[in-house]
């Protein structure tokens, strides 16, 4: 019954959108010779339209992508596409909602009909294709009702698929388009991975000079003290060879630390599987995982996905409130996807320098998206997909 209702309320909105959509295409045809005013009308429109693509996207369970990549113009065929169903979804969105309105109206009247026909001016109540004018043919209409209401459960729904399928076909971008967005996207790609490369590499040369490289030095300079006391004071000389292979153990470590967060031990030794598992393990709140994952991928995509992984789950630790994080990880052959769900607080959002913002900047690298759902009161599901080849 909830989605008869949700089919009802969608059809009745695209009603509402539809009456704003034929003025405002005749508002953007009619300022067209006034550049700014042409190009503010666009943008307008641009934003109602992606309010149709989200809508066929709902309801179609697939992603209708906005076909721009750049800001508005006037030559542009997706703004005219966008035009031409601003002006089509007029009728289409009256003729929805009233198809969805009459079905309901329909089944009510026909259900309550003995209780309407008495009050109901002759000639006036017609709940079907005949007009109830006395009891007898009220009760009769009555066993219309199921019928009426069957039809107001399963037409809306038709027509709204019908309404998102048509919408799909003007509003989403063509090849052409996909083409020319998927090149834009990579190309900035290869920007933030050479601006994130070179960040990365000034972080690793910031590691070692401030970390190992002033270790090492102090160990430099404390042997060289113990070489100068080996015949004064053997003693003393010989505890501090003592300190200083202490010294050179922890400087170990601190390189050891360095290497693994560029690229973990786990992750070479054990491949994704394992190393996801080995975080889930040490998670201070539980983590189920669905692994499926044949064989090693290659390093870069491993190392992408272990990344994200860890990012999520770090989120999910430190600022959703969550007792328990939900992990899937599949590889199909074309394509890693990764999904971690949290039952924490939600309103999470990809903003600058935010953990989210980071896993769209490696992704980024791959051709690969993430999508984030984190309504107030959760849930929140971070889904990643990457492109690859096994």
């Amino acid at each position: 019954m909830n989605r008869a209702w949700r089919d009802l309320l969608r059809a009745v909105g695209a009603g509402f959108a539809g009456l704003a959509g034929l003025p405002l295409a005749f508002g953007t045809v009619v300022s067209l010779p006034i550049c700014p005013v042409a190009l503010a009308m666009i943008r307008l429109d641009r934003r109602v339209a992606d309010w149709h693509r989200r809508r066929a996207s709902e309801i179609l369970g697939t992603p209708v992508p906005s076909p721009y990549s750049g800001p508005p113009r006037r030559d542009e065929a997706a703004t005219w596409r966008d035009l031409a169903w601003l002006v089509a979804s007029f009728p289409l969105g009256i003729a929805g909602a009233a198809i969805a309105g009459g079905l309901w109206i329909g089944a009510l009247e026909c259900l309550f009909a003995p209780l309407i026909e008495p009050f109901a001016p002759p000639g006036v109540f017609t709940p079907l294709i005949y007009e109830v004018d006395s009891q007898p043919v009220a009760w009769l209409t009555v066993l219309a009702a199921p019928i009426v209401g069957l039809a107001a459960v399963t037409v809306p729904g038709l027509v709204n698929r019908l309404r998102a399928r048509l919408a799909t076909a003007l509003l989403a971008p063509t090849e052409a388009e996909r083409l020319r967005i998927r090149v834009g996207r990579l190309a900035a790609s290869r920007e933030i991975v050479v601006d994130s490369s070179a960040a990365e590499l000034r972080r690793i040369e910031r590691d070692l000079h401030d970390g190992p490289q002033v270790r090492l030095v102090s160990l430099a300079m404390q042997l060289g003290i113990a070489e100068d006391l080996l015949d004064d004071d053997p003693a003393l000389a010989r505890k501090m060879v003592v300190d200083a292979k202490g010294s050179a153990g922890e400087v170990l470590g601190e390189l050891r630390d360095l290497v693994r967060g560029i690229h973990p031990p786990v992750l070479a030794d054990r491949g994704l599987p394992g190393a996801v598992e080995a975080l889930a393990l040490n998670s201070a709140i539980p983590v189920t995982l669905d692994l499926n994952v044949p064989g090693r991928l290659s390093p870069a995509i491993e190392s992408a996905g272990y990344f994200v992984f860890a990012e999520a789950l770090t989120n999910a630790i430190k600022h959703s409130g969550a007792t328990l994080v939900t992990a899937t990880i599949t590889h199909d052959g074309s394509t890693l996807v990764v999904s971690v769900a949290d039952n924490g607080r939600g309103g999470a959002e990809p903003g600058a320098g935010g953990g989210l913002r980071g896993i769209e900047r490696r992704l980024s690298a791959f051709d690969g998206r993430v999508t984030v759902s984190s309504p107030v009161g959760g849930p929140t599901v971070v889904h990643m997909e990457v492109p690859c080849v096994s």
